[in-house]
């Protein structure tokens, strides 16, 4: 491909998409394999989408990657990990782009819309990058065909949310940092938790050590796999993500909706609590059933 040229379009398009300028109404066809990588922030989720994109470049496959930033992220991890990134515009095949995820958890809102546009244009392969795994984050899921869920050792807390329901969300678990001690011990409790889990895929717990390119080549191969599982259960999957997804942009919808009558309301309604007119639960109840009152 021309790549100055076309991503140069591409980039403008989605610049576009960002100001709301531009509404593209194509629908995905699913001949990409789109990728999600989510997880706490520090645990190399950047260095993993590094080395992914460069096996795949090197490989021949036309590659776009996204990744989507904290608004108000700084910091030399960070930074450093932006700058490995960018080594990757150096082939040809390959188009990257970071959106701003302020307001929209852990993808932006137009990410969805930046993937298709990757799709239409014959991308292969897409990457997407999350700002971070916990429940606001867990739309991604409903996003990707793949979704990888890496955590690294001595993450007691992220070890128990998993238990709490990140887990629904992984088709891959990754244990970066595969050199810290705790490695092995977090390995296992991660496999623990995956055995317990029912269905017909087997979730696979992939060690790694992203920094030196350690674990990526046996991480692609499980991604290969479950790319392969995905085409032949797409129909169950697709059911699935949906649903998801609609519970997603509802939710989105009824937010937008409550925003607006907090901004119109809400001083009012601290009056009356504070003049002990009403108190917070009827307040509540009030709230909820004018906004979801058919007018």
């Amino acid at each position: 491909m021309n790549n100055i040229k076309e991503s140069r379009k591409i980039g403008k398009i989605i610049s576009k998409i960002e100001k709301g300028e531009y509404k593209d109404n194509y629908r995905r066809d699913y001949s990409s394999h789109v990728i999600g990588i989510t997880g706490p922030l520090g645990v190399g989720k950047s260095t993993i989408v590094y080395q992914l994109g460069k096996l795949y470049a090197e490989k021949g496959k036309k590659t776009g990657i996204i990744l989507n930033d904290p608004a108000s992220e700084s910091g030399g991890s960070f930074l450093g990990d932006r700058i490995r990134m960018q080594k990757l515009s150096g082939y040809k095949n390959v188009f990257i782009r970071s959106l701003s995820s302020k307001d929209a958890g852990g993808i932006s809102g137009i990410t969805r819309d930046a993937v298709n546009l990757l799709e239409k244009s014959s991308f292969e392969k897409i990457i997407v990058e999350s700002v971070g795994a916990g429940q606001s984050e867990i739309e991604i899921a409903s996003l990707v065909d793949t979704c990888i869920v890496v955590l690294m050792p001595g993450m007691g807390d992220e070890i128990q949310m998993l238990k709490s329901g990140i887990n629904e969300i992984a088709d891959i678990f990754v244990v970066n940092k595969s050199d810290k001690k705790q490695a092995q011990r977090t390995l296992r409790e991660v496999e623990m938790l995956v055995n317990m889990k029912k269905g017909d895929w087997k979730i696979p717990v992939v060690l790694t050590s992203a920094i030196k390119n350690k674990g990526i080549s046996e991480l692609m191969e499980k991604i290969k796999e479950h790319h392969r599982y995905f085409k032949d259960n797409f129909k169950k999957i697709r059911k699935l993500k949906l649903e998801k997804e609609l519970r997603i942009l509802i939710k989105n919808e009824i937010n937008k909706k409550l925003n607006c009558f907090f901004k119109k309301n809400l001083k009012n309604y601290v009056d009356e609590i504070l003049t002990n007119k009403k108190d917070t639960s009827t307040v509540a109840k009030e709230v909820v059933n004018d906004c979801f009152t058919k007018e």
